[in-house]
């Protein structure tokens, strides 16, 4: 390939030169939008005390926020198969930014609310579209744990935003957890003056390859019979890891606080070791992928995460908080490390980023579901249960697993 070589106004550049770089903009990219997200969870707890909302209240809160990201995927997604990753991801954190600021001057319930929703739309994009862009310039012997390194930022981002609640919200109070997001600026700026379009998207864009279909994508090609199965499947997958997580998760900083007698700064501590473990769960699901492979990952780890859930919720006490939150954080956040690989894999370049949305949008109705019904069903039976609860969903992932294509090894095409 000519390194210098250009295709309508873009440098069809060698991705081997790039991508390191794009990795460092994937992981920062995925790191502001966690920021933003994890605020809500972890300001939650302050939130409903100024307000003086109910559990169920909360939870309407996060379904907004999530039921926000899941209509985003799915937006952003076909957007970035149509003018590109670059510009999508661009425009993706840009519009996430402006209204995760505006949530910092919300006085009320309603209005908090949408601007979550509203936030949640960029956010849901921002995921799928930087998978994408790394898994496209990523050989296949380290594309899964590249991604894995990106979704560490999914640690990272909530430890930052710890760190605001211990220090910033006694000072300047939860609105400057949202405020930080002005950050996002310089970033987005990098992006559009340093960072290359995908190789891959512009030679099947402008017909280069011998496959290539210059016909626009359309997403009801993903029900046609030749992407149906792993469309389905990869669907389920993204249901029951999302709705399984998020079920649980959304609520933990609450029910430490509520239900296990802790106060801010010893939950605080107990997230910072869900997090530690869900860095080391992340290059964990990302080594096994590239070295056994993807569907012996997914079908091995899923089954201990439902044990892991189990213990979180029914055996938690003051003698093994340290254990259990560890483990916990290692497999329930690590099964997100190479997700986008695994499903982006099951779909060709054309149809990729948006088979990777509507796995992670339609993933995201269930996760923005899960928190409303927990918060509503919570208040009957308590947190524990509801948490425990979420076990299922990753024993369902395992068959997901086992149905999908094995694609280790894969060129990408």
């Amino acid at each position: 390939m000519e390194a210098d070589q250009i295709i309508n106004g873009h440098k069809l550049v060698d991705p081997s030169k790039y991508t390191i770089k794009i990795l460092v903009v994937a992981f920062l990219g995925f790191l502001v939008s966690c920021i933003a997200l994890q605020a809500v969870s972890l300001a939650s707890p302050v939130i409903r005390q100024e307000w003086g909302l109910e559990f169920s209240q909360i939870g309407v809160i996060n379904t907004f926020n999530l039921l926000g990201m899941a209509i985003g995927a799915l937006v952003w997604g076909p957007i970035a198969d149509k003018v590109g990753r670059k510009k999508a991801l661009v425009w993706c954190i840009a519009y996430f930014t402006i209204f995760n600021i505006a949530t910092a001057f919300c006085t009320n319930l309603t209005s908090f609310s949408i601007l979550r929703f509203l936030c949640g739309a960029g956010l849901g994009g921002e995921w799928g579209i930087g998978a994408t862009l790394l898994t496209e310039f990523t050989d296949s012997n380290r594309r899964a744990r590249f991604t894995s390194i990106v979704q560490m930022a999914g640690m990272a981002g909530p430890a930052i935003a710890l760190l605001g609640v211990l220090y910033l919200i006694p000072i300047f109070t939860w609105r400057s957890l949202f405020i930080l997001s002005i950050v996002n600026i310089p970033l987005i700026i990098y992006i559009q003056l340093r960072i290359p379009e995908s190789p891959l998207w512009l030679k099947e864009k402008y017909g280069l390859t011998e496959k290539a279909d210059v016909e626009k994508p359309k997403f009801s090609e993903l029900f046609s019979s030749k992407y149906i199965k792993p469309s389905l499947i990869s669907m389920l997958f993204g249901v029951t890891v999302l709705g399984g997580y998020w079920g649980a998760n959304a609520w933990i900083p609450t029910y430490l606080m509520e239900e296990k007698g802790l106060d801010l700064s010893k939950m605080s501590q107990n997230m910072f070791l869900i997090y530690a473990g869900g860095i080391l769960g992340y290059y964990l699901y990302g080594y096994l992928c590239d070295k056994i492979g993807r569907k012996k990952t997914y079908i091995i780890l899923p089954l201990l995460t439902c044990g892991a859930t189990l213990l979180f919720a029914f055996g938690l006490t003051p003698q093994n908080f340290i254990a259990i939150n560890f483990i916990y954080g290692v497999l329930s956040t690590g099964i997100f490390g190479p997700m986008a690989t695994f499903v982006g894999e099951q779909f060709p370049t054309k149809y990729r980023s948006t088979g990777i949305a509507f796995s992670w949008g339609v993933g995201h109705f269930a996760a923005a579901a899960a928190p409303a019904i927990i918060g509503l069903v919570a208040e009957s039976v308590g947190l524990a249960v509801c948490i425990g609860a979420m076990a299922g969903a990753y024993v369902v992932t395992t068959l997901c697993a086992v149905l999908m294509n094995e694609t280790k090894g894969q060129v990408l095409e």
